[in-house]
């Protein structure tokens, strides 16, 4: 009886940690990659707890808040390099060095075999050639300001979404998430058919 008793507290005490090394798997596997190590990832899933589940989707969802106040004030695609999104953070870097470089060629006015600074009533409105580069360089940083508020926020649900999908158990269910700062809490209802 007493040998019974011991092996079913040992037989306790290894489960939790092969559930550890479960979770500890699925988290290098999430660093690793989501989108490329994902059917792995679903695979393990299936053998956590509901609450395994929810700390790692707290622990490894991204939130736009730092990336959109980099992209905001800094620009040049940081936040979105901060976010390790690398197609939006090129993608805004080269939109403001090139509106920039536009407005800097549009802005500078061939005079006399030199190129001087700008004199906005007299030299510009008579070339229209550095008019329309200033104008297009405008817009072009313009637009690339506006990717650069917004693409954190996508690309943030985008990965959610997918370490969510990933992770969910293809069973039909639901999971309690407390929104920070409020008592409300949101329901996600995860199916798969």
């Amino acid at each position: 009886m007493k040998r019974a008793i011991i092996v079913f507290f040992i037989f306790l005490i290894t489960i939790p940690s092969w559930s550890q090394n479960e979770t500890t798997s699925i988290a290098i596997l999430i660093e690793d990659g989501l989108v490329s190590n994902s059917a792995e990832i679903s695979r393990l899933a299936a053998k956590l707890s509901d609450a395994q589940r929810f700390l790692l989707i707290h622990e490894y969802k991204k939130d736009p808040t730092l990336p959109f106040i980099a992209n905001f004030f800094l620009g040049c695609g940081i936040g979105s390099f901060i976010q390790d999104d690398r197609t939006g953070g090129i993608i805004a870097l080269l939109g403001d060095i090139s509106g920039a470089a536009l407005m800097v060629a549009g802005s500078l006015v061939p005079t006399t075999g030199q190129i001087t600074s700008i004199r906005w009533s007299q030299d510009l409105g008579k070339n229209p050639i550095f008019l329309g580069m200033y104008l297009g360089g405008t817009g072009i940083l313009l637009g690339s300001r506006i990717f650069e508020m917004i693409r954190p926020w996508t690309y943030s649900s985008g990965y959610n979404k997918k370490l969510l999908r990933a992770l969910s158990n293809q069973e039909i269910g639901f999971m309690v998430q407390p929104d920070r700062g409020s008592i409300a809490a949101s329901f996600v209802y995860t199916f798969e058919i």
